[in-house]
């Protein structure tokens, strides 16, 4: 690290960023780890899909609704939602099949909007932050005025 030669404490500053870098991979990895799904069905697509949110199943008819649920109940049960246009329904579904409804909300499900990379957009500006303070140290530097006191060529 030439260009932070001066700057104090430049070495507490890199581990501060190591340790933030590495608290929000730790972060972001645990909960996706945590359960499978959740799961989306709809009525108002024509083909099946893999029941992501983007690509929901298809459960217009009871038996595709049923057929869905016992997908969740064999990943070991998780939240289902059935998406139509006004909004959606929550089910909970748990690992021996059992399914509880809750009430129709308006909008879309939770979590099912732009999925923005947490640990790289808090790396990005960590590093960003660090580049500055570097840039501005550096600038500092060079633009030194020589000190009030004794004059070298004196």
């Amino acid at each position: 690290m030439a260009f932070l030669p001066h700057l104090p404490h430049h070495r507490s500053l890199l581990a501060l960023l190591l340790a933030v870098t590495l608290l929000s991979f730790a972060l972001a990895v645990a909960p996706s780890a945590q359960a499978a799904g959740p799961f989306f069905c709809t009525a108002t697509e024509a083909s099946a899909g893999d029941g992501s949110a983007s690509h929901p199943w298809v459960c217009g008819t009871p038996d595709q609704f049923q057929a869905a649920v016992t997908r969740v109940c064999r990943a070991g049960g998780g939240v289902l939602y059935f998406v139509f246009p006004e909004g959606y329904i929550q089910y909970q579904v748990t690992a021996d099949c059992n399914t509880r409804a809750g009430s129709a909300q308006n909008g879309q499900p939770p979590d099912t909007g732009v999925g923005l990379p947490l640990p790289w957009l808090l790396t990005a500006g960590a590093l960003l932050g660090l580049t500055l303070i570097a840039a501005g140290a550096r600038l500092t530097m060079k633009t030194a005025a020589p000190s009030p006191g004794i004059h070298p060529s004196a």
